[in-house]
């Protein structure tokens, strides 16, 4: 383990995250206050010209949704996108830093990003973001060739955009992206993966096993990951650290993706976190986020890789 990577651990266990995530009855008042604290504002000034908002509306459930997608355009054409589906579980709106390290990625693979501010978790159901996603796919689909755009996710982004091709395969089945990345999807535990979310619990040092088990506990069956419709899902690469309670559930995702024959590349990372590898914040992260940043841009013309 680096010395970056122990520090970085160091930072999480005393932020006093993992406090939160033991009383999930108190989240949501948790929750409105802070984001009453860090309510996102759109760049001025200089950027103005790069960042866009569109605005979705659609009825889930009977409801009406309203939602905006940060669109972060390049000063060149870049004539591709990767759709940048942030983690919301607890729910927390992105933060200054997540927006940032969304801009670097499409700034150093020459991408635009398309980042929606999807519905919150205690606002909609799994089914209803991934219903979100698929109008936000729908809209992205006016402006690119799928081949051209990219799937990136983290968290319950991750896991939103892994549900997304079971649920285009009931729908209006939109053409495939390119390729999908998973950075620390989450997931209900099924049978054994709850014994090994408490084992891996102990040393987590953000996610609390009641946390990780019973949060997501009512939600949509889809998020066991087990009998999924993978039909049409890319090439696909998955990331997890071993120290993330959610990585209880990578050996169901790939067994789920090696059954239906869709390429997996999975990595699990010893003494990582949840999310580590969003930013090159220590070794670790660096070697995978340049993984990632290779992959996307390998057959560009111009990339110089």
């Amino acid at each position: 383990m680096s010395i970056q990577l122990n520090l970085y651990k160091n930072v999480l266990k005393h932020s006093g995250f993992k406090k939160w995530t033991t009383k999930p009855e108190e989240l949501p008042s948790r929750v409105e206050r802070y984001n009453a604290k860090h309510a996102f504002e759109m760049p001025k000034e200089n950027y103005d010209h790069l960042f866009s908002q569109v605005e979705i509306s659609l009825v889930v459930h009977n409801q009406m949704i309203t939602f905006q997608v940060i669109r972060m355009v390049q000063k060149t054409p870049a004539e591709k996108a990767i759709l940048y589906c942030p983690g919301n579980v607890l729910p927390l709106y992105p933060t200054k830093e997540e927006l940032e390290a969304a801009w670097k990625l499409g700034d150093e693979t020459h991408r635009d990003i398309w980042l929606p501010l999807y519905p919150h978790t205690f606002d909609s159901t799994i089914n209803g973001q991934v219903a979100c996603i698929y109008e936000v796919y729908k809209e992205m689909l006016k402006y690119y060739e799928a081949g051209a755009i990219d799937f990136y996710g983290y968290s319950l982004g991750a896991t939103i955009l892994l549900d997304f091709f079971p649920f285009n395969n009931s729908h209006e089945k939109l053409a495939s992206p390119r390729y999908l990345f998973l950075i620390s999807p989450v997931g209900n535990a099924v049978g054994k993966e709850a014994e090994t979310m408490k084992k891996i619990s102990r040393k987590d040092p953000i996610m609390s096993y009641t946390y990780g088990h019973e949060v997501l506990k009512g939600s949509d069956d889809f998020t066991h990951f087990r009998h999924m419709d993978l039909a049409n899902t890319p090439e696909t690469w998955l990331y997890y650290g071993d120290c993330d309670i959610y990585s209880a559930k990578a050996p169901s995702i790939i067994s789920t993706f090696k059954m239906d024959l869709i390429p997996i590349h999975a990595v699990l990372r010893k003494e990582c976190p949840h999310n580590y590898c969003i930013r090159n914040t220590f070794k670790e992260a660096k070697e995978d986020y340049e993984e990632i940043r290779r992959t996307i841009t390998q057959n560009d013309p111009q990339s110089g890789d």
